[in-house]
């Protein structure tokens, strides 16, 4: 134990130097009697001491400054230099190319319990998605982080950035929507004047077809959606393989090589051998998962992501069973309602 400098100073338990005049130790945050020993009580949350040089604000105690997202695993750079650059990417590769392996195994094995219930084409489709997305895709992410990368389940929801998301968080959703919107009006414009046309994507198209006008079998294409397809998805590409390549180099690269992996998957869906339409259509999508990217980065919460690609699916969705003008009511119902909160 350090011994006291002066007659006016202490030293705390924790080895600091604390002054009379201190009510709060300045390091660890505990209450001080008189005598400079821990008594019962603690700062407010979230709050350190002024400093005492006088640039402070006067009060005792001011707001800590904004840190970064995260300082251990899933940082910017962290396991640079732990690891060869390529580990990451492969990692990122390996895990997309395994997920829809899975994706199409877990598919076939829901196919009994299709025949066991008696679904309909339409029902068997979303039932068959819903065993694949969170065998393939939810599991997958999952299991990686729990036996690859040993973390405990409260680790993960860390990693991952799992939380209800607040009133600000809700609103990134909205303007993250509106930023797809716009690049993809942009991108449509240069596609336009390439005189070149996108793939379609046939497993969505089937899902609404075989869904007709039957409002419960619509009904369950958007729970899909919301409940299956964009949390599954964001979970691995954004919560596991975004992270993972960010660790190894920065933000960005992460955000980047991610996007093109999560939309060059997307390939086994489209119903086009012509390479100048599927690379088209991955160009579009490799947009729309910027933007996912982006605002996960922003808010570190991967609810934000996962609400956002739900809600870009179910406008897509929405076109396809009610046509542009029933869609467009509900392309806009977002702004509706935040002008109603006004």
């Amino acid at each position: 134990m350090n011994e006291p400098s002066g007659s006016d100073d202490f030293y705390h338990s924790c080895g600091t130097q604390i002054y009379q005049s201190d009510n709060y130790c300045p390091e660890c945050g505990a209450a001080l009697d008189d005598h400079g020993t821990q008594s019962a009580g603690r700062p407010p949350e979230n709050q350190h001491p002024a400093p005492r040089d006088g640039t402070g604000s006067g009060s005792d105690w001011e707001k800590p400054s904004r840190e970064p997202r995260r300082t251990g695993p899933g940082a910017p750079g962290s396991m640079r230099g732990k690891e060869p650059g390529w580990r990451p990417i492969a990692t990122g590769i390996g895990l997309a190319v395994l997920s829809i392996i899975l994706l199409l195994a877990f598919t076939l094995l829901s196919v009994p319990l299709v025949g066991l219930l008696q679904l309909s084409t339409g029902a068997a489709l979303i039932v068959g998605a819903a065993f694949g997305q969170y065998f393939g895709f939810f599991g997958l992410a999952v299991g990686y982080l729990r036996r690859t990368r040993r973390f405990g389940w409260a680790d993960i929801r860390e990693y991952l950035g799992l939380r209800v998301p607040s009133l600000k968080e809700l609103g990134v959703v909205i303007l993250g929507y509106f930023g797809i919107i716009v690049l993809a009006i942009v991108v449509s414009t240069i596609i336009a004047l390439l005189g070149t046309e996108p793939a379609s994507n046939e497993s969505a198209n089937q899902l609404t077809q075989s869904a007709g006008t039957d409002p419960v079998l619509i009904a369950g294409v958007f729970a899909l959606m919301f409940l299956v397809i964009g949390p599954c998805e964001e979970i691995l590409y954004r919560g596991v393989i975004q992270n993972r390549i960010r660790e190894r180099f920065d933000v960005v690269p992460g955000i980047v090589a991610a996007s093109i992996i999560f939309a060059s998957v997307h390939v086994v869906a489209l119903g086009s051998t012509d390479p100048v339409a599927v690379a088209t259509t991955i160009s579009i999508l490799s947009v729309t998962a910027l933007v996912l990217g982006a605002v996960y980065e922003y808010t570190g919460n991967l609810v934000v992501p996962w609400l956002l690609h739900s809600l870009h699916n179910s406008i897509l969705i929405s076109l396809a069973f009610f046509g542009p003008q029933q869609a467009g009511s509900v392309l806009f119902a977002p702004v509706r309602f935040v002008i109603g909160l006004l």
